[in-house]
């Protein structure tokens, strides 16, 4: 069964859905507010931070002016002692190339949960729990500028490789990483606020849209992945 709350029904994966944070639905968000809401739980909600505005294309996403915008949700207590989760939702930057973060929940450089892209041409997702810890990619091969991608950021603490520890998927597509490092087999026990298109103690905030995130308390599998990118795919066409 798929998510029906507001005025637009999703048929996303539900089983282990945590967090569900998006701009077309109105019990997630109306516009106009500042304060956007996790349709699972709905006394937990993310604070605009200075400009962050809605767009009405795609049924709905929010602007990101790339300086100082983001959205502070809060501490999640499933990323927190984690030995897996998955972080997806919808993107679109206004250029490629550069340093801007799409998410993440930030302690110390090496307490962190980091999802950005990059000024030398790779997209980065770091698992850090003691040391700096990442896989990465050149996206330019997967994604164009000012057109909206799915990205997948999954992580399984209990695999054998770091390779079967994050996998990153855009469009359903699971792409090939480099790493840095030996990936944790779980998170820290303790986490800072996740936001929305930016880290604490950073200043490259999103340039573009962000349409929703999800968050999930288990590693999704490559067909639910490819699930919940076919689920919502004709919203950006």
């Amino acid at each position: 069964m798929g998510i029906s709350r507001g005025n637009i029904t999703t048929n996303i994966i539900r089983s282990g859905l945590v967090f569900n944070m998006d701009a077309a639905n109105r019990a997630s968000y109306v516009n106009g507010n500042t304060k956007a809401f996790n349709t699972t739980n709905l006394s937990q909600s993310g604070s605009f931070i200075n400009g962050v505005s809605f767009n009405n294309a795609n049924k709905g996403s929010w602007n990101f002016d790339g300086s100082d915008d983001y959205i502070d949700c809060n501490q999640i207590s499933s990323l927190a002692g984690a030995s897996s989760f998955t972080v997806l939702g919808w993107f679109n930057q206004t250029t490629l190339d550069q340093q801007r973060f799409m998410f993440g929940t930030y302690i110390s450089t090496s307490n962190l949960i980091g999802c950005y892209t990059w000024s030398d041409g790779n997209m980065y997702v770091d698992i850090r729990n003691g040391s700096i810890t990442y896989g990465m990619f050149d996206y330019s091969t997967a994604v164009s500028a000012e057109t909206w991608f799915h990205c997948a950021c999954v992580f399984n603490g209990s695999g054998a490789t770091d390779a079967d520890k994050i996998k990153i998927y855009i469009n359903g597509v699971n792409q090939t990483l480099s790493y840095n490092g030996t990936l944790p087999t779980s998170t820290n026990a303790t986490q800072g606020d996740f936001r929305i298109g930016g880290l604490e103690n950073y200043t490259q905030e999103w340039l573009g849209k962000i349409a929703n995130t999800h968050i999930y308390n288990r590693a999704l599998s490559s067909t639910e992945v490819l699930h919940n990118y076919n689920a919502l795919k004709s919203r950006f066409e």
